[in-house]
């Protein structure tokens, strides 16, 4: 049987197992309970870490074989660098391990989708407005 250590990080609720150092979700609060207490600590990122995201990350990479998917509305391939969370985990950390959502008109969406590095950074507008493509440059220049 697997033993069970509390993670060392403080306020984190996580637990790792002693074996192997794997850092779990704890089963013993509901998701979104678990992700609020990370918001309200500032320990978010930890989500990431754990081997829940990880498995569910590749199966979602894998499934859709670790193409981007923003590249691919454009006719362009480029690898899948990561897995983006259409509705952020900070605003829904009830669907951080959902694969789909519904909206409300009852429509079945993609929850998590692939995106390239760059792709990611422009969804997030982590790349300023330099290089989005619908910017508008005013023909003088000073």
């Amino acid at each position: 049987m697997l033993q069970h250590r509390p993670c060392p990080q403080d306020s984190c609720t996580a637990t790792l197992n002693r074996k192997s150092d794997v850092l779990r979700i704890p089963t013993d609060i509901s998701l979104a309970t678990y992700i609020r207490k990370m918001i309200a600590t500032g320990n978010v990122e930890q989500f990431y870490f754990t081997e829940d995201w990880k498995e569910l990350r590749l199966d979602v990479l894998d499934e859709l074989h670790w193409e981007c998917q923003e590249c691919l509305k454009r006719g362009e391939y480029t690898r899948a660098d990561c897995v983006h969370h259409v509705n952020e985990v900070r605003v829904r950390p009830d669907l951080a391990l959902s694969k789909y959502y519904i909206d409300k008109h009852g429509k079945k969406h993609r929850q998590l989708i692939p995106l390239c590095n760059t792709c990611h950074n422009i969804v997030h507008d982590k790349l300023g407005n330099w290089q989005r493509k619908d910017k508008f440059f005013n023909e003088e220049r000073w």
